[in-house]
């Protein structure tokens, strides 16, 4: 009997809990049109974006506040269905959102995108403006929604032969693009060109890049956003493969590469040139015949130059210095002369060079079969004594002491006060730095001339 009776309470306490669930549950909610919403931000500003191309997700948050529960009527983008916005709230794409419960102290994160329509018509940026309108209890809220559309040219695939990149618009690379053998791509002064997710430059022909020191061309991952301005691997970089061309760029930056100028069996002049924010190297070469001139490298997390079995190699008036303020570096020196058994003889010419970062040894010779010229240089250095790398005459510096640069955090390697950079070069026919200004008669080590 009492096993019967404790069914029977069971039964009741299921049958209560299941009328108070079907109670109203909904929590008050102010209709006072003095309580109003809350912006994380007064605008949503997409600033430059490519057209064409869907730009990254952008959040923002509507808050409430106060110690009441809003409702908000209505949600709206002006636009509607001609939107180049793609608005998310609460999870739901639309143009209009109706009745959304927002908490006292709580808050709602909404979701911005844009795909900007190009205009043929235009160069510079075209504006695109919209609104997002809150209504709560009478009160009307905007949220202006600005970005500047660029548009760009896209390029994929194999380009037209003796190609001509101008600066009126930028171009975008997708995946694989190829100059063919015999063709030219020469790049003008000013030009952007930015590259896709793991899209690179392949160049069977010849590549003439024709920057000035003011108006130099720029290379790299097409995300503007500041957060990416030093990221690293996001394109895979110049690929330079084997032929008889000479290859010239004339004032180009390069960054965010996995290697920003991989080359083979050719021949590559750099006049002042940057390369920066490579995830692996800034430059490598297999038996090639390079000469940098007035160039700087940077910021890459493996090595900022290797030549490997063979080749020439001329370096006069560069700057390279790696440190590991943005990544951690794998603990290699950063520039490496590297020759194995057998392979074709390796010329190495260093003057008026600094070889520079936060490791001890940022310099490296390997295997047999090499010459070395070496004058007027900078080197930090674990590995070889001041004898080896500065015999009578020659004047390198090993380890020296003081500061090199004004700040090298920020990527300025230009000669700090008192630097032991200053005066200690040797007079080449390269009058102007890496900036285009004059070099005096004791001209500085590096890429930059000291003007107080």
């Amino acid at each position: 009997m009492k096993q019967r009776s404790w069914h029977v309470q069971y039964r009741i306490v299921i049958l209560l809990a299941w009328l108070l669930a079907c109670q109203s549950t909904e929590e008050p909610v102010s209709s006072d049109s003095q309580l109003k919403l809350s912006f994380s931000s007064d605008a949503i500003i997409l600033d430059t974006v490519f057209t064409d191309l869907t730009t990254p997700t952008y959040r923002f948050s509507v808050y409430n506040k106060n110690s009441k529960n809003l409702r908000i009527q209505r949600i709206t983008l002006q636009g509607g269905n001609s939107s180049p916005y793609k608005v998310i709230v609460n999870g739901k794409a639309g143009n209009q959102w109706k009745d959304v419960f927002l908490r006292a102290g709580d808050s709602l994160r909404i979701l911005v995108s844009a795909k900007l329509p190009g205009n043929s018509q235009s160069q510079e940026p075209t504006l695109f403006y919209d609104e997002l309108l809150f209504e709560t209890n009478g009160n009307q809220q905007k949220v202006p929604l600005i970005s500047w559309g660029q548009s760009v040219n896209h390029i994929s695939g194999t380009i037209g032969c003796d190609a001509v990149w101008d600066a009126a618009r930028p171009y975008i690379l997708y995946d694989s693009v190829s100059v063919a053998p015999t063709c030219s791509l020469t790049i003008e002064a000013g030009a952007r060109v930015y590259a896709y997710n793991r899209a690179a430059l392949h160049v069977f022909g010849t590549l003439l890049v024709n920057g000035t020191p003011t108006n130099p061309v720029v290379m790299g991952g097409f995300r503007q956003e500041p957060l990416y301005e030093k990221a690293v691997g996001t394109w895979r970089g110049l690929l330079l493969y084997p032929n008889t061309s000479r290859h010239v760029l004339n004032y180009c930056t390069l960054r965010n590469t996995e290697i920003g100028i991989l080359c083979s069996d050719t021949q590559v002049d750099l006049n002042g040139c940057q390369i920066y924010h490579a995830s692996v190297a800034g430059c490598v070469a297999f038996n090639s015949t390079m000469r940098l001139y007035n160039s700087i490298i940077s910021n890459c997390i493996e090595r900022l130059f290797q030549a490997n079995d063979g080749g020439n190699y001329e370096l006069i008036h560069c700057t390279f210095a790696n440190y590991e303020y943005d990544f951690f570096r794998n603990n290699e020196p950063g520039t490496v002369f590297l020759q194995s058994d057998g392979a074709p003889a390796m010329n190495i010419r260093l003057f008026n060079s600094v070889f520079w970062g936060n490791l001890a040894d940022e310099i490296y010779f390997v295997g047999p079969n090499f010459t070395l010229q070496a004058a007027h240089n900078v080197f930090k250095t674990a590995i070889y004594s001041a004898e080896v790398l500065n015999p009578s005459g020659n004047q390198n510096q090993v380890n020296p002491s003081g500061a090199l640069f004004q700040n090298e955090r920020l990527l300025d390697f230009r000669p700090a006060e008192n630097s032991p950079l200053i005066n200690r070069g040797l007079p080449t026919s390269l009058t102007i730095d890496i900036k285009g200004n004059p070099r005096d008669s004791q001209p500085d080590i590096g890429a930059f001339e000291y003007h107080p």
